[in-house]
């Protein structure tokens, strides 16, 4: 019994056969899905917004699930260059659809925001706080 079982695993880790690289693949999937990718893009966005915007993003933590197509950004929050919140919200919940993804579109399922806050400051009849951000 103890030989039937050390060949078996001996099939599965034979890098030959097609469903060790199956294998293989669903795990650097699930791990970039899951635990690199959210860093990604928490560095990614945060230093987009700096560089374009020049203002600053706050996001607490961003959650993937990258079998489902969900990302949750969780305490998200754009300041001004004061440090006044302009846009926060508690949760930004974002799924995608599949069939979008496989002939190259962006297609949500769902987007949900909870507890959206916006801070709109009127300086004149055409200027305002959110008009100044380019």
């Amino acid at each position: 019994m103890n030989d039937l079982l050390k060949n078996q695993l001996k099939q599965w880790i034979d890098y030959r056969q097609k469903r060790f690289w199956a294998v293989v693949v669903f795990v650097i999937y699930t791990l970039t899905g899951f635990l690199i990718l959210p860093m990604v893009m928490k560095n990614t966005m945060v230093d987009l917004v700096a560089d374009r915007l020049g203002r600053t993003l706050q996001i607490e933590k961003i959650h993937v699930n990258p079998f489902n197509f969900r990302l949750i950004f969780e305490a998200i929050q754009l300041n001004d260059t004061d440090d006044v919140a302009l846009i926060r919200a508690d949760s930004i919940t974002v799924n995608l659809e599949m069939s979008g993804l496989i002939i190259g579109a962006l297609r949500f399922k769902e987007v949900t925001l909870d507890k959206p806050y916006l801070y709109f400051e009127r300086y004149s009849i055409d200027k305002s706080m959110l008009l100044s951000i380019e």
